[in-house]
């Protein structure tokens, strides 16, 4: 269990595979996107493996204790290499209760099988992300353009394969056993 102190501020930039943010639009009249900093993929990845990126499959729904601001716990898998298509096997939960937050990274109890539906959803993106990366091989490697293309092509890919899990893998056992683990931990944490 990593222990820290509530954080300032982190990036608000919405990610692949991490929950839609709510939307406003400030004084200047622009619109942007925030996200609560523990409801990112990219949280995760920095507080507990800063070394390993973390992918988003989920979010499982967690209640607060009485005197926590709040409880949070998502569906994982975490790596170096691509995350997405996979299948998460790790647990992150984080609460917030007397001005600390605890975050907790834990393997799956039960394992979660494979979606082979999801996997397809971002095939599209995929193969357009794979071939603006040819592209941007063959152009030896300097256009900027292009490698963005890459980028924005493999998020969409992975957002894609990210929401069709979130949305299909609820109500099957493996989610159950991964709601159960959750309330545990969050029991755990706060002597309940």
């Amino acid at each position: 269990m990593v222990r820290a102190k509530a954080p300032k501020a982190l990036s608000s930039r919405p990610t692949a595979c991490s929950t839609n943010g709510s939307s406003a639009v400030p004084k200047g009249g622009r619109k942007t996107t925030f996200q609560p900093p523990v409801k990112t993929k990219d949280f995760y990845a920095q507080a507990v493996n800063s070394d390993s990126a973390a992918a988003n499959y989920g979010e499982i729904p967690v209640a607060a204790p009485p005197g926590a601001k709040f409880a949070h716990a998502m569906l994982s898998l975490i790596g170096n290499g691509p995350l997405v298509p996979g299948t998460p096997d790790r647990i992150f939960v984080a609460l917030e209760q007397g001005g600390r937050v605890f975050i907790v990274s834990e393997k799956l109890a039960t394992r979660v099988p494979p979606i082979p539906a999801c996997d397809a959803a971002g095939a599209d993106a995929t193969k357009k992300a794979d071939a603006a990366d040819s592209a941007f091989m063959k152009g030896g490697g300097k256009n900027k353009k292009l490698l963005d293309q890459v980028e924005k092509l493999r998020n969409e890919a992975d957002a894609a394969v990210c929401a069709c899990f979130a949305g299909k893998v609820k109500g099957t056992p493996a989610f159950k056993a991964a709601e159960a683990q959750a309330a545990a931990i969050v029991a755990a944490l706060t002597g309940q």
